[in-house]
């Protein structure tokens, strides 16, 4: 019984709205942002980084809408801590600045409960956020399918039941401080939301940024690459993110969005969860895994 309730989780419907495919839709200012990081035949490291000053300058001219969906937003180090970029605390900084500036502007931040190691340790950057009257949405990850499944039918039963709360009882796997064992023990189902998107306005239209760079100190010098568009694949974006919010129980984004289908060379699709492919299979038609959220 345990292993077909296991196999059923693993392959159950995937939350609505959350494996999109989109057309290929026209889009204009599309360009590619990288972060480079090299040594040099001396042994220098070298590092030029543009996406979070793409992000900064994005949110700083936004006028209506900030929507942010992060996996690691953090100053988390790892067990050597080295001198990078405080991106977490600029990004927080940010944002508080605009809702400061925009008391009426709608500014969302999405992001996955990683982060507060499932809610036995609380985030301060979450906290400066909330207070500044920003929403922030922990992902509920329950929903997306198992891909630790026999472990997680016995986690659904005997840990799952009496949640999460601040405790001492470990130390944290991932940075400073303790954590409960709780935390340890739903860490273990290896589900996230690993989506890493910023959609924001911009004079008559919206923007879409995906990258592979997160909001997380500890990364902030590594190589990372991202795709800034606008027009026609932003009210797709948009919908993927919708599906997020509504996966976690919360109000959607509404925004009156003109575009109009003009033929352009350029187009962008977006494509998400379980219609992404997996590039090493043979004919690279099997899906990908789905106990992450991934644009």
């Amino acid at each position: 019984m345990a292993s077909i309730l296991s196999s059923c989780h693993s392959v159950k419907t995937l939350p609505h709205g959350t494996s999109y495919q989109g057309q290929p839709l026209a889009s204009s200012d599309v360009a590619f942002v990288a972060d480079k990081t090299w040594i040099d035949e001396d042994g220098q490291r070298h590092v030029e980084q543009a996406i979070f000053n793409d992000v900064f300058r994005i949110i700083a001219e936004a006028q209506k809408l900030i929507l942010l969906d992060m996996f690691l937003y953090t100053d988390f180090q790892g067990p050597v801590p080295e001198t990078t970029r405080r991106v977490a605390g600029e990004l927080t900084d940010a944002l508080i600045a605009k809702k400061r500036s925009h008391p009426n502007m709608e500014i969302v931040v999405i992001t996955d409960p990683v982060n507060e190691l499932y809610g036995s340790l609380p985030s301060p950057y979450f906290d400066r956020l909330k207070q500044a009257g920003i929403r922030v949405v922990v992902t509920d990850l329950r929903e997306l399918r198992d891909s630790n499944a026999v472990y997680s039918f016995f986690w659904r039963i005997l840990a799952k039941p009496f949640g999460n709360a601040p405790a001492s009882t470990l130390p944290n796997p991932i940075g400073p401080g303790r954590v409960s064992l709780r935390s340890y023990l739903e860490l273990l189902n290896f589900k996230a939301n690993h989506r890493k998107v910023l959609i924001a306005d911009s004079g008559d239209t919206y923007l879409g940024f995906v990258s592979s760079a997160n909001p997380h100190d500890g990364s902030s010098a590594h190589r990372n690459a991202a795709i800034r568009f606008s027009d026609g694949a932003v009210t797709d974006l948009i919908r993927s993110e919708n599906a997020a919010l509504a996966l976690s129980g919360h109000e959607l984004i509404e925004i009156e969005h003109k575009y109009e289908h003009e033929p352009s060379s350029t187009t962008a699709k977006v494509i998400t969860e379980g219609q992404k492919k997996t590039p090493s299979s043979p004919d690279s038609t099997a899906p990908d895994q789905n106990s992450k959220l991934i644009s």
